[in-house]
C-alpha cells in the first residue's frame, strides 16, 4: 500500500482506502467530473512516486468533507506514525492467513535438519535435501499434507516497523513495514497419508495416523536455532543485545518445558 492514497493514518489505526467508495462518493458531489479527475491524477501520481500528492489526496477529502473514517476497507492497529509503503500480509478476501505451503516449508525444514545431522557438517543455505526425501512425483513428503489456515480478524493484526540492528555500532537501516499477524487464533490441519509398503522405516512417520510423531522433530530443531541464535549473540553487548537475549533466554525456556507429545513450536 502506498502512503500516497492507499491508506490514512490516523487514532491509532491504519485504514485502507477504498476507492470504488471514494469514486462513488465523488460523484455525487457538485463538479463530479473534475473531483474524479483530480483523484485520478492523484493515483497516476502514486504511480510515479511524487509525495507531493500525498497531501493532494488527504487535500481532496478535506475539500469535499468526505470523512476517511466512512471510505475504508479495513483497519488494523499501528502503535506508531506510519508514513512509509505497507507490505500486506497474504490474504484471502482482506482476510489474513498462513498457506499450508509455508506450514509444510517449515516443517520440511524441521524434518530436514534431523535427517541431516548425521552427516556432521553444516547445511548449505540452499540446500533443500532431494538426496534424503528425493525429487519431483518421488518427493517422500508428498505424503505429507498440511492444509492453509483458517483467517485472522482484523483486530488480530498490526502494522509494524523493521529495522535491521548492527549490534556491533548501534545503527539501524531505514524501515520496512509490514502488515503482521500480532497475535489470535487460527486453525489447520496435518495429515500423514503413506502406507507401510510405501516407505522405509526412517519415514516412520510419514504413515497414516501418525501425525503427533513430527511434533518432537519441530521442538528439537527450533531448540537448535535458538541456542544458535544465543551463541552468536554471546559477543555483543549493550541495551539491544541483551533485550535480543533476553528473548532468546525465553524462547529456550518454553521450548525446554514443551510437551512434545501434544504441542510444537
Amino acid at each position: 500500500l502506498s502512503s500516497y492514497s492507499d491508506y490514512v493514518c490516523g487514532d491509532g489505526y491504519i485504514y485502507y482506502m477504498d476507492h470504488e467508495t471514494i469514486v462513488r462518493e465523488l460523484a455525487k458531489k457538485p463538479d463530479s467530473d473534475n473531483l474524479i479527475d483530480s483523484f485520478i491524477e492523484i493515483i497516476k501520481g502514486q504511480a510515479g512516486g511524487n509525495n507531493a500528492y500525498k497531501m493532494k489526496f488527504i487535500d481532496l477529502l478535506e475539500k469535499v468533507s468526505l470523512d476517511y473514517k466512512k471510505t475504508y476497507l479495513q483497519k488494523v492497529r499501528a502503535t506508531e506514525k506510519i508514513t512509509e509503503q505497507i507490505n500486506l500480509h497474504i490474504k484471502t478476501v482482506n482476510q489474513a492467513y498462513i498457506p499450508g505451503s509455508t506450514l509444510k516449508g517449515a516443517i520440511r525444514t524441521a524434518l530436514l535438519g534431523y535427517h541431516y545431522q548425521a552427516k556432521e557438517e553444516k547445511m548449505p543455505r540452499s540446500y533443500i535435501g532431494e538426496d534424503i526425501f528425493d525429487k519431483f512425483d518421488k518427493d517422500i513428503l508428498k505424503f505429507l499434507s498440511i492444509s492453509d489456515s483458517t483467517t485472522f480478524e482484523d483486530k488480530d493484526l498490526r502494522i509494524c516497523k523493521f529495522y535491521r540492528y548492527n549490534l556491533d555500532s548501534s545503527k539501524t537501516t531505514i524501515p520496512i513495514v509490514n502488515e503482521v499477524i500480532d497475535r489470535g487464533q487460527a486453525t489447520f490441519s496435518i495429515t500423514c497419508k503413506a502406507e507401510k509398503k510405501q516407505v522405509s522405516d526412517k519415514f516412520y512417520y510419514l504413515l497414516k495416523g501418525q501425525e503427533k510423531e513430527l511434533l518432537p522433530f519441530i521442538n528439537k530443531y527450533t531448540q537448535k536455532n535458538i541456542e544458535i541464535e544465543l551463541k552468536a549473540l554471546q559477543k555483543s553487548s549493550g541495551k539491544e543485545a541483551k533485550k535480543l537475549k533476553d528473548f532468546y533466554n525465553r524462547l529456550l525456556d518454553t521450548i525446554e518445558n514443551i510437551d512434545s507429545s501434544k504441542e510444537a513450536i
